[in-house]
C-alpha cells in the first residue's frame, strides 16, 4: 500500500486547511470540492455530516451509526481504534470493510483526526481501496500456489550465471540427489560432478547446442548420481536470456524425476519384446514403424523385414478396403477393438488376425495389439457348421422344439413349432409364451408347470390340446425339464404332435363303445374266458344263464355245465384243436344259475393258437328250439317216408323236387322219372281250366286248397284222390315251394286225418303243434296284413313245471300239461289259436285285437286260471306261468322276428321274478 501515500497526505493537506479555516469558509463548500470520501463523527458514533462522494456507493449515511454499515468481522476492531482518539490519541489511521447499498463490501482506509474542545466533534477521511486490495489478495493466492506446487511437485529449479558459472539450485533439486542444501555448494562444477559418466557428454553437447542457437529448446535425459550410489534419471528442461549482443547470460531450468517413468517405460518395452501377442506401432500412412518378436514368431516376417514397409501390402487384397477404412478412424482418434482381417504370413499362407488398435494421435501413429485367431475362426466355423447341423437336425425333426427363460421369452424354437403357430422363428425369439398362444390349454399355466421346472429342477410331462393356424383341433404331448446354461435355469420343451393317435385312439374308443353295444345287444351268449374263469360276457349270456350283471366274471367255467364230467370232456376236446388254431362247435346242455338245462350250441376259438394261456372266446346259442324243430322234422321226415299217402314238392313253377315212397306206389312213378317235370304229368284231363283256376287262386289267396282231384297213375289207369296243396314260405313270408298230399279216394278221409294229426297236433294235448302253430300264424299274418287288424302273439312257459316232472314223475306232469292245455283254450276264442310249442311251452294267436290292452285282458284272465290248483293223479298241483307278449304290426312284421319278439319278452318276465306277463319292448307287465 505504499504507492497509496502520497494520496493520503494529499488528503491530509486540506483536512488540516478544513480545520483551520472553519471559522472563515464554508463546510459544504468543502465537501463540495473534495473528491474522497469525508464525514464529520460526533461523541456517539454519530455521522453528523457527509460529502457527495458517500452516495454514489453508500447512499446516505448521514446520522447513522459509524459502525451500522461496517462488516461484522470489523466492528470491534473499527470501534476500538475510534476509542483511542477519545482517549487523547491526536490522530489515527486504520482499515476496515464497509456494505454499499447494494450488499456489498469494500475496503475503506480511514484517517481521522482528535476531536477539538470547542466541537467535540472528529473529522475522517476514507479511500475506497477494494480494488488494491483484491489485487493483493491475488497476488498472494498466486505466489501461494507457485510454492505449493513447487513444493508438491518432484521438480528441482537450478538459474545458472554463465559469467560466473554460480548456480543456484533449489533445496527441492538437492533433494532429489539425497542431499540436505548445506551439502552441495551452488556452482556448475557441483551440478555437472553428479551427471552419470557415461550421459554426461550427450547432456554437454545438447546443452552446447542450445546455447549455440543449434535447437529451439534445449531438453535433455540423462542419469545423475544419488547420495547413496545409486542412479536417477532425469528431464531437465530450460531456457536462456540474451543480452543486447545475442548472448546468453542467465540459464533457469528444472530437473524432474523420471526414474519411475523410465523404469516402466524399459518394462513397457520387456513386456513389449515378450508379449506373445504381435505388438506394433504403425503410421497413419501405413508403415511400421515398430514390432515386437511375436510377428516373426507367428507369422515368419522379421523386424527388419517389417519396418518401413507399407502394412497394407501384407493384407489379404479381399480385406484391403475395410482395414483401409479402420485406419481412417483410427486417424480420426477413435479405437478400433476386435477388427479382423486376413495377413499373409512369410510362408505365403494367410491367417486370420484379430486387431485392437488405439490411435497415438501426437505421434501420428496407431499402436495395436494383434493375435492370430486362424484356429479360433476354424473352431468358430466349425461352431457355426455344427450350430447350422444341429439347427438342420432341429428344424427337420417333426417334434416341436423350444427353449424359454424364466421370464417366458422365447430363447430357441425349431420349425415345427413356428409352423404350428403361424409365425416366424424371428417373430417367436421376440415373443413372450402368452403373445403366442393358440388356445393351448397348458401354454397359459406357466407360472405352474414352468416355474416348478425353473424353481424345484423337476421334469414335467402332460398332453395339452389347442388349434393350429388354420384352426384345426391339435394334440401335444409336451414335456419341459430343466436346462441350465451359464448359472442361468432355462425351460427345454420337446413336444409331440399326436392328434393322430389321439384320433385313432377316440376312433377306437367309440369302436370298443360300438363292440360293447354290440355284444351286448346280441343274441347270442358270448364270454372270454381265461384259465378256466370267465373274464368278461355280455349281457345276453348273463340273461341266458340267469346270472346279474357281472355276476358271471370270475367263476369257473364249470358252472355252466350240469356236471363236472361234461365239463372237462369237453375241455379235453377243445385244446388239441384250440393248439392246432381250428374252432370247437358242438350242441351242449348248459344249466342255468336257477339248475335249469336247456340245449345250447357251444361255437369256440382260441385267442392265440401259440399261447393258450391268454384265453378263448365263445358263443352260446339257446338252440332248445332248434332242437325241438329238428326233433319234429325227423318226426316229419319219418312220417314223410312211412305214410301210405303220396306226399310231394315242388317248385313255384309247379315241378316236381321231391317224392316220398308212397308216391310210387300210389302213381306208380319212380322219383326220378317225376323229378323236374310238372305236375300236369298226373293229370286225367277229366278238369276244365276253371277247376285248375280256382284251385290256384285259394292257394294264393289263402295258402291252401284241398279237394277230390282225378289223376292218372303211370299205367294209366284214372283214379279218384284227395289232393290237398299247401305253401311253403319264406321268413319273409313269400311262397317258395309248394307241397302236395294224395292219397286214394277210398283211404282219403282215415289217411289224410293221421296225417294232418300227426304232421300238426300234439299227440300228449291234442293241440296244434310248432308246424301247424307256424302256418296258423303265418295266415293270421296275412289276414292281418289284408284288413289292417291288430293280433297278438303269446310265449308262455309255465313255472315250476321241472319240480312236478321230476318229483311227481312223467306221468302226472302229462296229466298236468293236457289240464293246462285245457284251461289255456277255455281263455281264448274258436278264433284264437293254442299250440303246444315244446316241453312246458305253450303258444297262442290271439285274433282280431282292437288295442294292445285287449292282449293284456287276456293275458291276465290266463294268470288267473292257471294259478288255480291242478288235480292231477291224486295230487294238488299249483303252478304259474311266465308270458311274452308282441304285438302285429307293433313290434314286427315279420314271423321270425315275432317269434323271436315274444321269446325275449317272456325271458324278461322270467327274469322280473316270474308269474307275469311283459310285452315286448314296451315292458308292461301286471
Amino acid at each position: 500500500m505504499q504507492f497509496l501515500e502520497p494520496y493520503l497526505n494529499f488528503v491530509r493537506l486540506p483536512i488540516i486547511a478544513f480545520m483551520g479555516l472553519k471559522n472563515v469558509m464554508r463546510l459544504d463548500d468543502f465537501f463540495v470540492f473534495s473528491s474522497a470520501l469525508l464525514c464529520i463523527i460526533d461523541e456517539q458514533n454519530t455521522i453528523v455530516e457527509a460529502n457527495a462522494a458517500w452516495e454514489k456507493l453508500f447512499g446516505s449515511i448521514v446520522h447513522t451509526h459509524f459502525l451500522a454499515r461496517v462488516h461484522h468481522d470489523d466492528i470491534v476492531d473499527s470501534g476500538a481504534h475510534i476509542a483511542e482518539l477519545f482517549k487523547g490519541k491526536p490522530q489515527i489511521t486504520f482499515v476496515n470493510r464497509w456494505y454499499d447499498i447494494t450488499g456489498k463490501f469494500h475496503w475503506l482506509k480511514w484517517e481521522m483526526n482528535a476531536p477539538t474542545f470547542t466541537t467535540h466533534l472528529y473529522y475522517a477521511v476514507a479511500i475506497d481501496i477494494t480494488i488494491e486490495r483484491r489485487i493483493e489478495e491475488a497476488l498472494r493466492d498466486s505466489r501461494e500456489r507457485l510454492r505449493l506446487a513447487v513444493q508438491g511437485s518432484n521438480v528441482g529449479l537450478w538459474d545458472w550465471n554463465l559469467k560466473t558459472n554460480e548456480v543456484y539450485l533449489s533445496p527441492r533439486w538437492k533433494s532429489l540427489l539425497g542431499y540436505q542444501d548445506h551439502e552441495i555448494r551452488n556452482h556448475l562444477d557441483a551440478l555437472c560432478q553428479h551427471v552419470h559418466l557415461e550421459d554426461f557428454p550427450k547432456m554437454w553437447a545438447t546443452l552446447e547446442a542450445y546455447l549455440d542457437k543449434l535447437s529451439p529448446i534445449y531438453e535433455s535425459v540423462y542419469r545423475m548420481r544419488h547420495k547413496n550410489g545409486c542412479c536417477l534419471w532425469v528431464l531437465a528442461r530450460a531456457s536462456a536470456l540474451w543480452d543486447a549482443e545475442d548472448k546468453p547470460y542467465r540459464m533457469v531450468g528444472t530437473y524432474v524425476d523420471i526414474t519411475t517413468y523410465k523404469r516402466t517405460e524399459a518394462e513397457r518395452d520387456r513386456l513389449f519384446n515378450l508379449s506373445v501377442d504381435m505388438q506394433s506401432i504403425i503410421s497413419f500412412d501405413g508403415y511400421f514403424k515398430e514390432c515386437n518378436p511375436a510377428w516373426e514368431n507367428t507369422l515368419g516376417w522379421s523386424k527388419d523385414e517389417l519396418l518401413g514397409k507399407s502394412f497394407i501390402h501384407f493384407i489379404h487384397p479381399a480385406d484391403r478396403q475395410a482395414t483401409l477404412d479402420i485406419m481412417s478412424k483410427l486417424a480420426e482418434g477413435k479405437t478400433v477393438l476386435g477388427f479382423e482381417n486376413r495377413y499373409i504370413c512369410k510362408n505365403r499362407r494367410y491367417c486370420w488376425l484379430s486387431w485392437n488398435a488405439y490411435p497415438l494421435v501426437d505421434q501420428h501413429s496407431i499402436y495395436s495389439i494383434t493375435r492370430d485367431v486362424t484356429e479360433q475362426k476354424y473352431a468358430d466355423e466349425e461352431i457355426r457348421r455344427q450350430q447350422a447341423f444341429v439347427r438342420m437336425v432341429i428344424d427337420s425333426s417333426p417334434n416341436m422344439i423350444f427353449v424359454k427363460d424364466a421370464a417366458g421369452h422365447f430363447r430357441l424354437v425349431n420349425q415345427a413349432i413356428a409352423e404350428l403357430f403361424g409365425v416366424s422363428i424371428d417373430d417367436l425369439l421376440n415373443c413372450y409364451n402368452i403373445g403366442v398362444n393358440r388356445d393351448f390349454t397348458q401354454s397359459v399355466s406357466y407360472n405352474t408347470d414352468e416355474q416348478q421346472v425353473i424353481n424345484q429342477g423337476e421334469t414335467v410331462e402332460f398332453e395339452e390340446t389347442g388349434k393350429n393356424v388354420h384352426g384345426h383341433a391339435v394334440w401335444l404331448h409336451t414335456i419341459k425339464k430343466p436346462l441350465v446354461q451359464d448359472d442361468e435355469v432355462l425351460v427345454l420343451g420337446i413336444s409331440t404332435d399326436i392328434t393322430e393317435r389321439k384320433t385313432l385312439e377316440l376312433k377306437l374308443t367309440e369302436t370298443v363303445a360300438e363292440l360293447e353295444t354290440i355284444l351286448d345287444n346280441s343274441v347270442v351268449g358270448i364270454a372270454y374266458i381265461k384259465h378256466g374263469k370267465f373274464i368278461r360276457v355280455n349281457s345276453k349270456l348273463e340273461t341266458l344263464l340267469g346270472y346279474a350283471a357281472d355276476e358271471l366274471c370270475g367263476l369257473s367255467a364249470s358252472t355252466i355245465y350240469p356236471t363236472i364230467e361234461d365239463y372237462r370232456r369237453i375241455e379235453k376236446q377243445v385244446r388239441p384243436l384250440f393248439a392246432e388254431g381250428k374252432g370247437y362247435d358242438v350242441g351242449q346242455l348248459v344249466r342255468t344259475k336257477g339248475g335249469e338245462v336247456f340245449w345250447a350250441r357251444l361255437v369256440g376259438k382260441a385267442v392265440d393258437a401259440s399261447d393258450l394261456n391268454k384265453g378263448s372266446i365263445w358263443l352260446i346259442e339257446d338252440i332248445t328250439l332248434q332242437k325241438q324243430a329238428e326233433q319234429n322234422l325227423r318226426l316229419t321226415a319219418a312220417v314223410f317216408e312211412a305214410t301210405a299217402d303220396a306226399i310231394f314238392v315242388t317248385d313255384l313253377h309247379t315241378k316236381i323236387q321231391r317224392v316220398n315212397p308212397a308216391f310210387s306206389k300210389i302213381t306208380g312213378y319212380r322219383p326220378e322219372e317225376v323229378y323236374g317235370k310238372k305236375t300236369t304229368c298226373l293229370s286225367s284231363g277229366r278238369h276244365d281250366q276253371q277247376f285248375y283256376q280256382q284251385m290256384w287262386d285259394s292257394i294264393k289267396n289263402t295258402g291252401h286248397w284241398q279237394g277230390e282231384i282225378w289223376n292218372r297213375k303211370k299205367t294209366g289207369e284214372v283214379y279218384v284222390a284227395w289232393l290237398s296243396i299247401s305253401a311253403i314260405t319264406n321268413e319273409e313270408g313269400e311262397t317258395v315251394q309248394y307241397m302236395a298230399v294224395l292219397s286214394d279216394i277210398s283211404r282219403l278221409q282215415e289217411d289224410i286225418e293221421n296225417v294232418r294229426y300227426l304232421a300238426n297236433y300234439d299227440s300228449l294235448t291234442g293241440l296244434p303243434n310248432r308246424l301247424l302253430f307256424h302256418d296258423q300264424l303265418l295266415q293270421a299274418r296275412m289276414w292281418a296284413h289284408r284288413y289292417n287288424r291288430l293280433f297278438a302273439l303269446f310265449f308262455i312257459d309255465l313255472d315250476g313245471f321241472k319240480p312236478v316232472n321230476d318229483q311227481l314223475g312223467h306221468a302226472v306232469g302229462d296229466l298236468l300239461l293236457q289240464g293246462v292245455a285245457d284251461r289255456l283254450q277255455k281263455c281264448v276264442r274258436e278264433s284264437d289259436t293254442v299250440a303246444r310249442f315244446g316241453g312246458d311251452e305253450f303258444t297262442m294267436i290271439i285274433n282280431h285285437i282292437r288295442k294292445i290292452e285287449d292282449a293284456s285282458v287276456v293275458a291276465n284272465k290266463i294268470m288267473h286260471r292257471l294259478q288255480q290248483p291242478f288235480q292231477v293223479g291224486g295230487h294238488a298241483v299249483e303252478i304259474s306261468a311266465s308270458i311274452g307278449i308282441t304285438v302285429y304290426p307293433y313290434d314286427s312284421a315279420e314271423v321270425d322276428l315275432l317269434l323271436k319278439h315274444a321269446d325275449s319278452a317272456m325271458y324278461t318276465a322270467k327274469n322280473k321274478g316270474k308269474g307275469c306277463f311283459c310285452f315286448y319292448e314296451n315292458m308292461s307287465n301286471t
